[in-house]
């Protein structure tokens, strides 16, 4: 059974969790301000830093001397791509959250070449959930 709550990474699943929770306090805040980053977008960009962290501390166990600049290009490339969905129309900001689903999938695609699938899996999942959910929050309480 150990083995089992192991291999399904547990407490990655907590930490996912976790981050997500933060980002979503941080971004509710945000959000009651009326800024352009709030609710969804907070809540990915701790749920993609935290997969950006897990997959290096996890790594270190699965592959001893790794060097982690593939993960530092991925994470800064795919943050400059990003920055080329962002647009400004007539003083509202557009696109951030779009960057930041990128940014963020790559992560999980980061997640799953480190063969880290149950923990790629999840984070897909509550990604899902903090786009498709968290949307029907933001429309009925939050605009």
């Amino acid at each position: 059974m150990h083995i089992i709550l192991e291999y399904l990474h547990i407490e990655a699943i907590l930490q996912i969790i976790l981050a997500a929770l933060l980002g979503a306090v941080i971004g509710l805040e945000r959000e009651r301000w009326k800024k352009d980053a709030g609710f969804r977008t907070y809540t990915l960009i701790c749920i993609g830093s935290a997969l950006f962290t897990m997959i290096c501390v996890y790594s270190i166990d699965l592959f001893p001397g790794m060097s982690f600049q593939p993960i530092n290009a991925v994470a800064i490339g795919i943050g400059f791509l990003g920055s080329g969905l962002i647009l400004t129309k007539k003083g509202h900001v557009e696109g951030l959250t779009t960057a930041v689903s990128a940014w963020t999938a790559s992560a999980i695609g980061v997640a799953v070449g480190f063969k880290l699938y149950s923990i790629a899996l999840f984070a897909t999942l509550t990604c899902f959930i903090v786009l498709r959910v968290l949307r029907n929050i933001e429309a009925k309480y939050l605009d």
